[in-house]
């Protein structure tokens, strides 16, 4: 008798197993609500009319499988609600040779939103092409979702807070939420 038990025992098994590699949808992100994009407080014109200064934005890729989700065109992003993405690049002020220690993502569409991010992601890349050992720790890499920003096409631009003054970086990138 317990012979026959085997083969189910193994069979169940083999479903629970297969059934663990996928992973459940959510419909909302898990991860910390400072780290939600949520509304902004300025207007797209006033973000746009600010003092420009150096940043990209180089990817954003799932967490929950580390995969890159590129739009159907150039420089542009598709992303979900319900997922965690990591969103990732760098900023540097070559004015002030310096790296801002935080900066904010910023989506501009019919509203804006923003989330903040913090620099310091060693980028020797950066470093060498702008011929500036101050850029070395440039880059910056957050985890963020987009549960909260409503569905539709949105500008990625970058702003920083130097001094009392804030400056912004158009990264020439679009976001699309789904």
């Amino acid at each position: 008798m317990k012979m026959s038990l085997l083969p189910a025992v193994v069979a169940l098994t083999m479903i629970v197993v297969s059934g663990c590699r996928e992973r459940p949808r959510h419909k909302r992100a898990i991860i910390e609500s400072d780290r939600q994009f949520a509304v902004a407080g300025e207007s797209a014109e006033a973000v746009l009319a600010l003092p420009q200064f150096d940043c990209s934005l180089e990817n954003v890729r799932t967490v929950s499988n580390n995969s890159s989700h590129p739009g159907e065109i150039p420089n542009s992003w598709k992303v979900e609600k319900g997922e965690t993405y990591e969103v990732s690049g760098f900023a540097i002020n070559r004015a002030q040779a310096s790296v801002p220690r935080a900066i904010r993502l910023v989506l501009i569409g019919k509203s804006v939103y923003s989330v903040a991010a913090e620099t310091g992601v060693g980028r020797p890349d950066v470093a060498q092409y702008f011929a500036s050992g101050s850029f070395l720790r440039a880059g910056y890499s957050s985890e963020v979702a987009f549960d909260d920003v409503p569905v539709g096409d949105y500008q990625v631009v970058v702003t920083q807070t130097e001094g009392s003054r804030a400056l912004v970086c158009r990264t020439f990138q679009t976001i699309s939420i789904r």
